[in-house]
């Protein structure tokens, strides 16, 4: 968990958020699954259904 957690803070840049803010899930999944943290901010806009859900997925990629 504390691995998840520090991409998680790394994520959290302005500038990262306001640009995958405007990407489609689908699109950003097929095109940017090694970032595991780009996923996760997505997470924290709400593009996924709840955070649990996310870690699950996350596992699979």
């Amino acid at each position: 968990m504390n691995k998840k957690k520090k991409l998680y803070v790394q994520c959290r840049l302005e500038d990262e958020v306001a640009y995958y803010e405007k990407v489609k899930m689908k699109k950003l999944i097929k095109g940017y699954k090694e970032m595991a943290c780009i996923n996760i901010c997505l997470c924290e806009l709400g593009f996924c259904s709840d955070m649990e859900d996310f870690f699950e997925y996350e596992k699979r990629l």
